[in-house]
């Protein structure tokens, strides 16, 4: 993932994240929020097309770096 991926995808969720949700990281992994973060559907699939993914075992929107 390139670092322009990574930043828009932190932005797409920010604009929906109201609680203030951390940033975790593990390895070669990020999650951010929730997984069931309420946003609009092209945002989502913007989210997806820059190679984030929803991560149900973490609950949260994931990306491998």
């Amino acid at each position: 993932m390139k670092l322009s991926q990574f930043i828009d995808g932190l932005q797409i969720i920010q604009k929906h994240e109201k609680d203030g949700y951390c940033l975790r990281a593990e390895h070669d992994q990020f999650w951010v929020s929730s997984a069931d973060l309420k946003m609009p559907t092209k945002d989502s699939k913007h989210l997806v097309e820059l190679g984030w993914f929803q991560d149900e075992e973490a609950d949260g929107w994931s990306a491998y770096v």
